[in-house]
C-alpha cells in the first residue's frame, strides 16, 4: 500500500482542534450553568417560582441557548467525525450528514422553542 500526500484541509485537524476548543467551552457554560441554576442562593432559589424568574433573564436566555448550540455542534460533529472514518462510500456519508443536520436542526428549534417563550407572568400562576 502506497502512502499517498494528504493536505491538511484533508487531515481533519481543523475539526479536531474545534472539537476540543467547544468541549473547553461547554465545560465553562456547564460550570456556570450548574453555578447559578442549582447553587447560588440556597435552598428556595430551586423552587419554580425561583427558577422562572431566573430563566426570564434575556442574559441568560443567550447562555441557555449558546449553552445548546454548542452541545449540539459538539456532539453532532462528533458524531460527524466518526462517520468519516468509518463510512468510505460518498452516498453513505451524503446521507449520513443529512440525517445528521435534520436532527441537529430539529433539536435546535426544540431547544429555542423551550427557552425564548419564558417569562415572569409564569410566576404564581394557578
Amino acid at each position: 500500500m502506497e502512502l499517498q500526500n494528504r493536505v491538511s484541509s484533508d487531515s481533519g485537524a481543523i475539526n479536531w482542534f474545534v472539537q476540543r476548543l467547544s468541549g473547553l467551552v461547554l465545560l465553562i457554560l456547564l460550570l456556570m450553568h450548574m453555578w447559578i441554576m442549582h447553587y447560588s442562593g440556597g435552598e428556595e432559589k430551586i423552587l419554580f417560582d425561583a427558577v422562572i424568574k431566573r430563566l426570564s433573564n434575556p442574559y441568560l436566555k443567550v447562555v441557555d441557548i449558546c449553552f445548546l448550540v454548542l452541545g449540539l455542534y459538539h456532539g453532532l460533529n462528533g458524531v460527524w467525525m466518526v462517520i468519516q472514518d468509518y463510512i468510505k462510500s460518498a452516498t453513505w456519508k451524503i446521507t449520513l450528514f443529512s440525517a445528521i443536520t435534520f436532527v441537529g436542526l430539529v433539536l435546535l428549534v426544540m431547544g429555542v422553542v423551550a427557552v425564548v417563550p419564558i417569562s415572569k407572568e409564569w410566576v404564581n400562576l394557578p
